[in-house]
């Protein structure tokens, strides 16, 4: 089984990430914060060091939309070919928004997680 990249927005429900991690086999996670909520994303960088899995924190700046899909699109390039998953759910509704559309857009794998339960969502490819 693949480990994955997990992508994932920093926001209202950030405990979302690790029922992904959990369900998910994870070696490493790219937080996509906005400056307002750098210190969260910290928090959830060192909480993930200690099971042993690696984590980059992207700042977004600007409007949050268009920050979570350049990010998501940056880190599907840069990781082309190898297996990508965003967490939709730890966002605020506006970025879980963001990053589901995101992820259809780039042809990702993408999860949402409802209390305890994650749940993948279809991988859409859409070609503009």
């Amino acid at each position: 089984m693949p480990k994955y990249t997990v992508i994932a927005p920093v926001g209202d429900h950030l405990d979302a990430l690790y029922v992904g991690v959990r369900d998910f086999p994870t070696e490493n996670v790219i937080l996509l914060a906005p400056t307002e909520r750098l210190q969260e994303a910290q928090k959830a960088k060192t909480t993930l060091a200690t099971f042993h899995i690696t984590c980059q924190i992207v700042e977004i700046k600007g409007h949050p939309w268009e920050g979570i899909f350049a990010g998501i699109a940056q880190v599907a390039e840069r990781h082309h070919g190898k297996p990508l998953l965003v967490n939709t759910a730890t966002g605020d509704r506006s970025t879980a928004c963001a990053a589901t559309s995101a992820a259809f857009v780039n042809g990702l794998q993408a999860i949402s997680v409802e209390g305890t339960q994650s749940m993948p969502l279809p991988v859409l490819k859409f070609s503009y």
